[in-house]
């Protein structure tokens, strides 16, 4: 089996996920809000889907390096030069796209305070994590690659810290009853789609589920395998649907979900075939996050406005995700061959002449 066959798996783990954020984004511009239209919501956890798949990706990688002399350095660099270029690229066209449409159009989108200097050095210096002003305003989804930076930075400790699934499972659940002591004494507040909720103090847990995915893969028999799925997707919905739990529904939220995209990367992990749109799509996953807003948000609410409102909210929504994921899969394709493969690569060549 080769290795593009026996990690498709991780690919269709990342096609789900950015077929999530495109559903999500899509339905923000669907002017008949059923429920169906309501429900794609849900699509907001592909961030979570991805943030697993990359804890998984990245300690199978660095598994890989172990004896590599410079392996620290090594890791750091691989992982700029595999983010930051395009994230580089996305801040100049959401620039361009923001100016116009303030600046030509007259479109009020708090240009000047969104893209001041200190925002947009924040976010080339991948430190926008950490800074509410800058989290999310000069690259839409912006917050996420911030969060990822900082995993980045404590990845290494955990790597050697969490070498087992009792002591992920340990760590897993005394942070969550340490993040729930602090909401339940009035210390955390955490709301949907808030500095807090995109912190890394909240989705560390996810985080973390990608390490218990990594220890998990290879075991047959386990009594997490049989009911944990069921047990999170159950959990996870009544977290969503039940409006009691307001007050610690998005602080439990992501742990949850990332617990269940736990099991459903072992369940994909043992599927023998997947099917080769889902992990093409994967592959392209990050130039699609980037670039999707371009559809999302510009080009698809157009059909929305103009053709395919009239059709109501559930045929409007499937068309314009439809419209939108090709429109975004088209376009990543020239990014990923010219841009992402090429800033790898002259990545590893920095690195295999300079470390090795």
């Amino acid at each position: 089996m080769t290795d593009t066959k026996k990690y498709a798996y991780i690919d269709a783990m990342r096609g789900m996920a950015i077929l999530m954020v495109i559903l999500v984004h899509t339905s923000q511009s669907i002017a008949d809000k059923t429920s169906f239209v309501a429900n794609a919501a849900l699509g907001q956890f592909g961030v979570q889907l991805f943030f697993v798949a990359s804890a998984l990706t990245l300690c199978m990688s660095y598994e890989q390096r172990l004896n590599d002399k410079h392996r620290l350095v090594s890791f750091f660099l691989r992982r700029w030069f595999r983010i930051a270029p395009l994230y580089f690229i996305g801040i100049l066209l959401y620039f361009l796209i923001s100016a116009y449409r303030e600046l030509y159009l007259g479109l009020f989108y708090d240009f000047f305070q969104n893209y001041s200097l200190f925002n947009i050095l924040s976010n080339i210096f991948l430190l926008h994590g950490l800074i509410p002003s800058a989290n999310n305003n000069v690259v839409p989804g912006g917050w996420s690659i911030g969060t990822e930076a900082l995993f980045y930075l404590t990845f290494p400790a955990l790597y050697w810290w969490l070498d087992s699934i009792h002591r992920i499972l340990f760590v897993w659940g005394v942070y969550m009853a340490i993040l729930l002591l602090l909401a339940l004494i009035g210390a955390l507040h955490v709301s949907n789609n808030t500095f807090t909720y995109f912190s890394i103090l909240i989705q560390l847990p996810v985080f973390i589920s990608g390490f218990l995915l990594y220890r998990l893969r290879h075991i047959t028999q386990h009594p997490l395998l049989a009911s944990g799925m069921w047990i999170c997707l159950v959990a996870f919905l009544i977290l969503w649907y039940y409006w009691r739990l307001q007050p610690v529904r998005f602080l439990l939220l992501p742990a949850l979900s990332g617990l269940l995209f736990c099991f459903v990367g072992l369940h994909l992990a043992r599927l023998t075939h997947i099917p080769r749109f889902i992990s093409e799509i994967g592959r392209r996953s990050y130039s699609m996050y980037i670039f999707h807003f371009l559809a999302a948000w510009h080009l698809v609410p157009l059909l929305d406005t103009r053709i395919t409102g009239a059709l109501g909210g559930n045929l409007s929504l499937l068309i314009n995700f439809f419209v939108a994921t090709i429109l975004t899969f088209w376009l990543s394709g020239y990014s990923f061959k010219y841009l992402e493969k090429y800033f790898v690569a002259k990545g590893n060549q920095f690195i295999e002449k300079r470390f090795q």
